[in-house]
């Protein structure tokens, strides 16, 4: 496995798109769509714990730096596989 979570190929063999396995390269674009998925829906519940004053200020920002974060780096990633998967 690879920095980004890929099975590659020794070979070139037909179904397989430069050193990564087409399949491989589809389900990882598939987790890390489920995992923006899941981080959006954790902004929106850090919003609605904000906005009822269930957290501080600071706790929140913390949280939203935290999940910024994160998103910056699925969001990479799936740039990065599509590109590789010539989905752009």
């Amino acid at each position: 496995m690879d920095i980004i979570g890929l099975e590659s190929s020794k070979s070139y063999e037909r179904g397989r798109y430069g050193m990564y396995d087409i399949e491989s390269v589809r389900k990882k674009l598939e987790e890390l769509e489920r995992e923006k998925d899941r981080i959006i829906e954790e902004f929106r519940k850090l919003e609605e714990r904000r906005n009822s004053g269930a957290i501080s200020e600071d706790e929140y920002r913390k949280e939203r730096y935290r999940l910024e974060r994160r998103a910056v780096e699925v969001m990479d990633r799936i740039a990065q596989l599509r590109f590789m998967a010539g989905y752009v």
